[in-house]
This record gives structure tokens, sequence and C-alpha cells, in this order.
């Protein structure tokens, strides 16, 4: 039997249930599981699954039934299931918080996630710094706006609920506020979303490099020999620089957020 509690998507817990009944018997179909839950026809089921339908009361119900959900088991597919299938930004506060209550190591994988794209997503990093500018309100519109290239709107909404999930940024009506300094990426290891975050930040560049004009922008790149024993000492100093700049020229009365990207990489060795 799937444990539900194991589950912070309630689709991925239905997929892990047929995918566990397909197991048992590789003629298993959908079309067979739909008709165990009391569909005629299983498109209503694939697309749920495919997240083109949201996980309606009729399917949730014959979910609960079907495998014996006890109540702390139903509520939390219900809450799982609507905090997937929600848009609203303040009703997905409210049922993580629920989500929470009833699961809390639910809840640390919920958190987890948000830290993990919170980095890989270069977009989070960005907002947390048009926060900090005078005239920028931190409504969604205005920042989907303000950020270059394009981000939409609705990946504006699902980045500051995360920040808000973790505490970084705080909500009032429409706007949303800082509540804790800059943020900096840096690379700890092979981590996939420091890469792909790095990724994300050379993509940019690349775009940048062909469109921005000269006074708007400045790359440069050096090639020197250094002894492999000086390379930590390299990589320290390019830390050490990136914080340097920041203190010298962040302004509270600043207009436009700047990108500093850096890398130290070796390019070739005898």
């Amino acid at each position: 039997m799937v444990d539900v509690f194991k589950f912070q998507d309630a689709r991925e817990y239905l997929h892990a249930v047929f995918a566990e009944k397909k197991k048992a018997n590789t003629a298993y179909s959908l079309s067979l599981w739909a008709k165990e839950l009391g569909y005629d026809n299983p498109s209503t089921l694939s697309s749920v699954l495919r997240n083109v339908r949201p996980i309606g009361q009729k399917l949730r119900a014959s979910i609960k039934q079907r495998y014996k959900l006890d109540p702390k088991q139903q509520l939390y597919f219900d809450l799982i299931a609507n905090y997937c299938d929600t848009t609203d930004e303040n009703q997905k506060s409210f049922f993580f918080e629920m989500i929470q209550a009833t699961n809390e190591k639910a809840a640390l994988h919920f958190v987890d996630n948000d830290r993990f794209k919170t980095i890989a997503d270069w977009w989070h990093i960005a907002i947390v710094e048009l926060l900090k500018l005078p005239n920028v309100d931190g409504t969604v519109k205005e920042l989907a706006s303000a950020l270059r290239p394009f981000v939409s709107k609705e990946q504006i909404e699902k980045a500051l609920l995360r920040l808000k999930r973790l505490d970084i940024v705080s909500q009032i009506d429409k706007n949303f506020h800082l509540k804790t300094d800059h943020l900096v990426i840096g690379d700890k290891g092979r981590s996939e979303a420091v890469q792909s975050f790095h990724d994300g930040l050379l993509r940019i560049s690349q775009e940048k490099l062909k469109t921005d004009s000269v006074e708007d922008r400045d790359f440069r790149a050096t090639f020197l020999p250094i002894r492999l024993k000086d390379l930590a000492k390299a990589k320290k100093l390019a830390a050490e620089f990136h914080q340097k700049i920041y203190e010298l020229i962040a302004k509270d009365d600043a207009d436009v957020v700047l990108q500093l990207h850096s890398q130290v990489v070796i390019w070739g060795s005898k």
C-alpha cells in the first residue's frame, strides 16, 4: 500500500498508486484503473494525471474509499490536492500551514524543495534584490515588468510564495516586502541547484552580450598561469571581491539591480 504521507504532490501519489498496481500486474491499464474508480472513460483520469484537470471531488472520494484511507490520511490527501490545484497565493499559504500541522515531515520536504528552487531559478535572487529598491512597491505586476529577461507573472507568483514560506519576504495585501539581507549563491560541491542557477545566468549573459549596449554592461575575461596549489587562493579572492564590491556600491537609494557573475575555472594544464 502506497503511503500518502510520503508525498507532497497529490498527482505524484496517484502516479505511485498506479505504478504499484502495474508492478503487481503488467497487464493492468489506465482504462482498468479508471473503471475501478468509477469512470467509464479513462480520459478524465488521464487529464488529472497530466495536470490538465483538477483533482475533483468524485476522484478524491473514490481514492479514499478504494484504498481505505483513514480520516487523517483523507484530510492530508485533500490538503495536498488543494495545494497543487489552487493558483491563489493566500490559499496556497493556508493549505501549506494546514499540511505543516497535519504532517510536519512532509512540510520539511516542501521547505527543502523551496530552497532548491530558490537557488536553481535565478529570478528568486533577482526578486530579493529588486525588493531592496526604494521605488519598488513589490507587487507581482511590477516585479514581472522589471525583470529582464522576461519572467512570467505565474513564475513571479510562485517565487514570491516560495520566498514567503522561507521567511525571506512578507506580504501585506498585494505588496511583498523583504525580511532578510542580500543572498549570495556560491558553489559548494556539485549541487544540481547551484549548477542550474549558474547555467541560467550564463544563458542570460549570452543574450545580453548581443542585446545590451556597451554602456549598460561589462564583459571581460582574464587568462593567467598559476600554480594549482594557488587555485583555492584565487577562489577566495574572487569571493572577497564580490563581497567588497557589494559593500562599496550597494546603496539604499539604488534604482537598478546589477548582476556580477564571475568564474574561476581551469582552461588548460600541462
